[in-house]
């Protein structure tokens, strides 16, 4: 058994960890533009995607469920559609010169945790999370925006009622 000494350091720990939580700004930090990435993003609709086409989240996201990160997909993959459909379409056109150039938009980051939070797609889908319950729905949204906060103690909310571990390990490693 642990001194208290000890348990009262752990719990010291992970009670400034959660202060720093709740002290992240709301609105994330813009990514910088990745390798190869061209300096003007192409518009990108999740409402005709996901919304109108139906689409689901990892037919594009495919990291999502085989690793911690939904991964970007790349232009590869919106060109493997985008050959036969609305090929016509500037921003498709847009895109098409982007893949011919092997350079990839600049799509803006939404989400973007802390350094110090683990967090794993792949965890939260085995456990049967669908992707609106911390995104929205985003399959109404033309433009992606931030519905959830974020923070520790929303996701701590979560976590309690699906009796999901709550130990600081969890998250913070």
């Amino acid at each position: 058994m642990p001194s208290p000494v000890l348990a009262a350091l752990a719990v010291l720990g992970c009670l400034v960890a959660g202060a720093g939580c709740k002290s992240a700004t709301a609105q994330p930090a813009p990514a910088p533009a990745a390798a190869g990435a061209a300096r003007t993003s192409i518009p990108f609709d999740h409402s005709l995607h996901a919304g109108r086409n139906a689409i689901p989240c990892l037919a594009c996201h495919t990291s999502a469920d085989k690793s911690p990160v939904a991964g970007i997909p790349s232009v590869r993959r919106c060109i493997g559609c985008h050959r036969f459909v609305a090929s016509d379409k500037a921003p498709i056109k847009a895109l098409a010169q982007l893949y011919k150039d092997g350079q990839a938009p600049s799509w803006p980051r939404v989400y973007d945790l802390p350094d110090h939070v683990y967090f794993s797609h792949r965890m939260h889908i085995r456990a049967g999370l669908d992707c609106s319950k911390c995104h929205g729905n985003v399959a109404a949204m033309s433009k992606v925006t931030r519905v959830s906060p974020m923070k520790m103690g929303w996701c701590m909310t979560c976590h309690k009622q699906r009796g999901a571990s709550t130990e600081c390990i969890t998250c913070h490693k």
